[in-house]
């Protein structure tokens, strides 16, 4: 094989249309979507800048336009961005967040675990490093004159 095809076929797999995220949400519908998360990553673009276009109200057509919908089918990536419902079929949408006592993993100071959109994991993973800084502690012996 050339090394120009290798070099094809490694893009092809790495942009690939079948990705688990384009694969369809079987079962799923609207109802099964959080408009409120929607209404809030709509919002958060519009701060971000990222959207100036007017969006509707109509679910539907927001999710197409958001390319987590094909035609009337739902996508996976949209039940990961908006579900309301993560177990059994989306384990990967859940968190854990832990804190260790020292460097071995031994002891849990702290440890939480949550499942749910991918927005709100964002949140939650920004402000459990936010509650928990890395906090080097170290003695400085005392100089005497």
């Amino acid at each position: 094989m050339s090394q120009r095809r290798h070099k094809q076929l490694l893009l092809e797999r790495a942009h690939s249309r079948r990705r688990w995220e384009n694969q369809e949400a079987e079962g799923t519908t609207l109802r099964d979507l959080n408009r409120e998360e929607v209404s809030q990553a709509i919002d958060s673009a519009r701060a971000a800048g990222r959207l100036v276009e007017p969006v509707g109200r109509d679910l539907g057509r927001v999710l197409h336009g958001l390319g987590v919908r094909r035609g009337i089918t739902i996508l996976r990536a949209a039940v990961a961005l908006f579900g309301k419902r993560f177990l059994p079929d989306l384990p990967q949408c859940g968190l854990r967040r832990a804190r260790f006592k020292g460097t071995d993993k031994t002891e849990f100071l702290d440890q939480r675990q949550i499942r749910g959109p991918a927005f709100q994991l964002l949140e939650e993973a920004l402000l459990f490093c936010q509650c928990h800084p890395p906090l080097p502690v170290g003695f400085i012996p005392q100089l005497t004159p």
